[in-house]
């Protein structure tokens, strides 16, 4: 157990750093396009125009993650998690430098291309959920060190906040702040593959006779689609991925064109958020996990949140509106934790790489679908988008309470 101890901290360090360069974004990129001050788009630029283009930089990083993801999952099942990690690290290193790079420039199309190498080697969670399954002797430890990850992610939120939005903030640090916020991503990727190399150690055997092949990530995902037991619960997590980041994604663009919120304002309720966040996974880890089911947990997480964005469409008070956001995200994570846990519990153990980077490659299909819609939607107004998000949540509710009638049926 020591050792599995050991080899945890620099997996629970890449899930950190990765989730940090990925939320930084979150309350980066709406003003960095939205303001004119910021020097990426003009100030004559249409608001419509502006959300569209945000919308495809967000949409950028998941296409690159959702055919890349599959592979890496792949490539760790055969090779071994490190070198996949060594893989993965050294892209997204590369990524972030770049996208400091193309803000200093004022690029707009140079900060796609960043987003896009960002996003293919942006697998790392798929690589840390299989080795987490690898030293998990059953469901109830794989259940406690998946809401790891999860409070983890919380954070890693916290955290990419206070950078990007205090330090990341053009009025504090001049122009070189969203840089100085990338440079810090690029610093700490490069810090965890230098520990990655000196502390972690495979914790799957390798299958060197099996041959790698690039187009095999594109055909695993049909065939897990195909395969009943990990169907329903990858169906119920794609939900999860869509209608929760319509909300995450598009609550900073909603704050300042229907309630006119400062980009401090919403900052700091991102990371209120990102504090209920950590705190629900740590609920569950500690309390919900030793008392029920992981299918009765999704349940839970799922049925709260759902109601947390229905009541949300009624709200007039960005105060109140906010306060449901936080609390839906403190249910949010048990449905997340405990989807990746139905998924992983439901296939082989000697698939969990490739499993895990399809579960990576659902959620990057949610979130280009995320942009896709609000793509569509930014052409008249954002503000229906959290009725899309309240709607699929629901779906996935439904699947659920389906799940849990036919297990009590047998």
């Amino acid at each position: 157990m020591k050792v599995s101890k050991y080899l945890l901290f620099p997996v629970f360090l890449i899930v950190f750093v990765d989730n940090f360069g990925y939320a930084l974004v979150f309350n980066l990129l709406s003003p960095l396009l939205l303001k004119p001050e910021y020097g990426m788009m003009g100030a004559a630029t249409s608001v419509h125009l502006k959300n569209a283009m945000l919308a495809l930089t967000f949409g950028i990083f998941p296409l690159g993650q959702f055919f890349a993801a599959p592979m890496i999952g792949e490539f760790a099942d055969i090779h071994g998690r490190k070198k996949a990690f060594y893989l993965s690290l050294l892209g997204l290193t590369a990524g972030f430098l770049l996208s400091a790079w193309a803000i200093a420039l004022h690029s707009i199309w140079l900060l796609f291309f960043s987003r896009l190498l960002s996003g293919i080697f942006a697998g790392n969670i798929s690589i840390c959920m299989a080795t987490l399954a690898d030293l998990s002797v059953d469901e109830k430890m794989r259940a406690k060190n998946f809401s790891m990850v999860t409070a983890l992610f919380g954070v890693s939120w916290v955290a990419a906040m206070i950078v990007g939005g205090y330090i990341g903030n053009p009025r504090l640090m001049g122009h070189f702040g969203p840089v100085f916020a990338f440079l810090i991503s690029t610093a700490l990727s490069f810090l965890n593959l230098i520990i990655l190399i000196f502390m972690f150690k495979d914790t799957a055997p390798r299958h060197p006779d099996t041959k790698f092949r690039i187009g095999q990530g594109l055909v695993n995902i049909k065939q897990v689609l195909l395969l009943k037991p990990t169907r329903i619960f990858f169906a119920i997590y794609f939900a999860w991925s869509l209608g929760w980041v319509i909300a995450v994604q598009w609550y900073p663009s909603f704050s300042m064109e229907v309630f006119n919120a400062s980009v401090y304002e919403f900052t700091s309720w991102f990371l209120i958020m990102g504090i209920t966040w950590t705190l629900g996974a740590f609920f569950a880890k500690y309390f919900l996990i030793n008392k029920c089911s992981t299918l009765t947990v999704a349940t839970i997480g799922f049925g709260a949140m759902t109601l947390c964005l229905l009541i949300m469409q009624f709200i007039p008070s960005f105060t109140i509106f906010s306060i449901l956001f936080g609390i839906a995200a403190f249910f949010a994570v048990f449905a997340m934790s405990s989807s990746l846990n139905l998924i992983s519990t439901a296939a082989p153990a000697d698939v969990q790489g490739k499993i895990m980077g399809l579960s990576q490659s659902a959620q990057s299909i949610a979130f280009v679908l995320v942009s896709t819609i609000a793509f569509l939607v930014s052409i008249y107004t954002i503000s229906i988008l959290f009725y899309f998000s309240a709607a699929i949540s629901a779906l996935g509710f439904a699947l659920l309470l389906y799940k849990q009638a036919r297990r009590d049926t047998v």
